[in-house]
């Protein structure tokens, strides 16, 4: 008769963590979960260990072709290993039903966040819990898990962010100008609107066109002090037309233009390894009565966050992610986890009844 194999699975209590504010000032999060182990009769194993591993790699290469050089780095940013049946000359009787151990591991505010960019940089964080057995066949059971490392602003310097952003100048004998938009913070898949307001110092100038282009700058650093900035064009848009109104100080021309943030946008990032920006750069093209044409240029900074770091920021937590501010219980962790649920299902403190239904 075929022994039956037990079962072994990773139960985390969020998958995506997030640090709040920047490296220098967050103050981390924490990694919690359970290993369970289920033994559909009793059996023998030589061990059980969990292994949580963070890996960054960044490599690109510069150069002429055939005489490119090629920068090139791997580390490990976190490494942390739990041993829950030690390994020995000695071998663990297993019973029959389900086993679990719970595991937390704080993790330091200063990782860095979970991304991937093409073949030039990565950073992946994942658990790995492997289970030996004694004997050759099926010696192993393995189990893994992803686990993701976001970074939102803090709440201390949101205020710095939510003002708005306005240039305001004059371009000599030409026009006067002011570029704004509400809030230095925008959110992936959402709406940038800038207001434009332009008052023509030459009654015979005419604007030709107005374009947008939104971009995005990334910096990659390397050891020992190798650095490159790649910049790329996100979205670009062109308006012939604007309205023209009569004003106390004369004619003056009004255009709001709404930028998407497209979804392929990063999040801006300021670690040690990899940096990102956004700018949303302006150009009005204008042409003089004999002719002669002149571009008029400026750019406007935006941090580019996910869309619920911006939520986070105005919104208090639903009712349905009340769970986030209940005192930690590691046994009703350990109940959820093992039951196949996760904390954002306790809407509502769980009762006696479910606590001691036992797991099946």
């Amino acid at each position: 008769m075929v022994p039956l194999m037990p079962e072994l699975k990773i139960s985390l209590e969020n998958d995506r963590l997030v640090l709040h504010g920047s490296p220098s000032e967050s103050a981390g999060c924490v990694l919690r979960g359970v290993v369970s182990l289920k033994a559909m009769e009793q059996c023998k194993f030589k061990s059980l260990r969990l292994k949580f591993k963070g890996v960054m790699h960044i490599e690109w290469k510069e150069g002429p072709q055939g005489h490119q050089k090629e920068f090139k780095e791997e580390r490990t940013v976190i490494e942390h290993t739990w041993s829950f049946l030690a390994s020995g000359h000695k071998q663990h009787s297993v019973t029959a039903g389900t086993h679990t151990w719970p595991f937390e591991l704080p993790l330091a505010g200063n990782l860095p966040e979970s991304l991937h960019i093409g073949t030039t940089y990565y950073v992946h964080y994942k658990l790995k819990a492997i289970a030996e057995r004694p004997g050759i066949l099926f010696s192993q059971i393995a189990a893994r898990a992803p686990v993701y490392v976001s970074r939102y602003i803090a709440s201390s310097v949101v205020d710095d962010f939510l003002e708005p952003i306005q240039i305001s100048s004059e371009w000599t004998d030409k026009v006067r100008y002011d570029i704004a938009v509400a809030s230095k913070i925008c959110h992936i898949g959402g709406v940038v609107p800038v207001i434009l307001r332009l008052i023509p110092l030459n009654p015979k100038l005419r604007v030709r066109y107005l374009s947008f282009t939104f971009k995005e700058y990334t910096t990659y650093k390397a050891r020992p002090g190798h650095q490159k900035t790649r910049g790329r064009v996100v979205h670009h848009q062109r308006n012939d037309q604007l309205t023209k109104i009569e004003e106390e100080e004369g004619v003056c021309w009004y255009n709001t233009e709404n930028i998407p943030v497209p979804d392929t946008l990063r999040c801006d990032s300021s670690g040690d390894v990899v940096k990102i920006r956004h700018r949303i750069k302006f150009i009005m093209s204008l042409e003089n009565e004999d002719g002669h044409i002149s571009e008029l240029r400026a750019a406007l900074p935006v941090i580019v966050v996910a869309a619920n770091n911006e939520e986070s920021i105005n919104v208090l937590p639903t009712y349905e992610n009340s769970w986030q501010s209940l005192p930690y219980d590691e046994h009703i962790m350990i109940e959820m986890l093992t039951a196949g649920r996760t904390p954002s299902e306790l809407i509502a403190p769980p009762s006696y009844q479910s606590l001691s239904t036992p797991v099946r």
